[in-house]
């Protein structure tokens, strides 16, 4: 049998952001009665931000997908791997905490191949991957730490005591 964690998108942080996306819609409602054109116009940009703020926070509450799932095999996060990153492939795996995000980075063993990411991902975190460093954002999903932690730790003392033998 297979030993996997999976951890889902926060649903407490994703009602933070729906409340902040209501408010910007509700700021944005109040705007379109001025008489400057200025106040109108930022009217109409908070009720375009504030919808499609609030759309896409919807759906990721009504997703109810794994967004990181770390198992025998590897790892895979939804929103940036295409595939999942096999722990041979891993070297070293840590949870750290880098300007006010919470992030697990991954040593990999040999150049990382930037068809394994998402598009977005592979130009907003170029320098990263040229590096030689993958840092995926766990920030916004529900993460026991602990269990992670444990979970990557022993994963990887099996994978070094395998190449002993």
């Amino acid at each position: 049998m297979e030993n996997k964690l999976e951890f889902y998108n926060s649903k407490r942080k994703l009602m933070k952001s729906i409340l902040l996306s209501s408010m910007i819609i509700i700021i944005g409602i109040s705007c379109l009665d001025s008489d400057l054109l200025i106040i109108t116009i930022l009217g109409y940009l908070n009720l375009i931000l504030g919808a499609v703020s609030l759309v896409i926070n919807l759906y990721h509450l009504l997703n109810h997908k794994p967004q990181l799932i770390v198992s025998d095999l590897g790892i895979e996060h939804k929103k940036i791997t295409k595939q999942m990153i096999l722990w041979s492939a891993i070297s070293k795996a840590e949870i750290k905490k880098e300007k006010n995000n919470l992030l697990l980075v991954l040593n990999p063993k040999g150049q990382v191949n930037l068809e394994d990411f998402n598009y977005l991902f592979r130009k907003t975190a170029q320098s990263q991957l040229k590096n030689n460093l993958i840092k995926l954002n766990i920030e916004p999903l529900a993460v026991d730490h602990s269990k992670l932690s444990l979970f990557l730790s022993s994963k990887l003392n099996e994978q070094n005591s395998s190449h002993l033998i």
